[in-house]
C-alpha cells in the first residue's frame, strides 16, 4: 500500500504498536511479574490496576496498527493528538517516580524512555504536520 506518510511517523507508530503490545498484555497475563519488576505493589491490592492499565495500552498498540494502514496525515491526526496526550502523561507519571520520588527501577526507567520517546516522536508530527506534495 502506497503511503504518504513520513517514514519517521510509521517508523515511531511501529516501534509503538509492538513496545505497547509487548507492555500490555505482561500487564494483563503477570501483573504481579510487573508489579515486581516496577516495585509499585507495596500492599498487594495494585494488581487490577496493572491489568486495567494493560487494556489502555492494548488499545493504543490497536490504534497505532490502524494509523500505518493510513495514506494521509488527515486521517491520523487525531489518533497522533490522542496518543501524544497519553504519551505525555504517561512521560510525567514516570518522571514523578524515577525522578522525585527516586524509585527508580529498571522498569520505570524504560517506562519513562520509552514514554518521552512516543511523546517527543509524536509530538514532532504534531507541531509540524507533513504537508502535502
Amino acid at each position: 500500500m502506497k503511503t504518504g506518510l513520513p517514514a519517521g511517523l510509521r517508523l515511531t507508530f511501529t516501534v509503538g504498536a509492538v513496545i505497547s503490545s509487548v507492555i500490555a498484555i505482561t500487564c494483563m497475563l503477570f501483573p504481579d511479574q510487573v508489579a515486581k519488576f516496577t516495585g509499585l505493589n507495596q500492599d498487594g491490592f495494585t494488581l487490577p490496576v496493572f491489568q486495567q492499565s494493560g487494556a489502555a495500552v492494548l488499545g493504543y498498540a490497536l490504534a497505532a496498527v490502524l494509523c500505518l494502514r493510513a495514506t494521509r496525515w488527515e486521517e491520523v491526526r487525531i489518533a497522533v493528538i490522542g496518543s501524544v496526550a497519553f504519551a505525555a502523561l504517561s512521560t510525567v507519571g514516570a518522571f514523578y517516580y524515577v525522578v522525585l520520588q527516586g524509585v527508580a527501577t529498571t522498569g520505570l526507567v524504560m517506562l519513562l524512555i520509552y514514554s518521552l520517546f512516543l511523546t517527543i516522536g509524536l509530538g514532532y508530527y504534531v507541531l509540524r504536520p507533513p504537508v502535502r506534495a
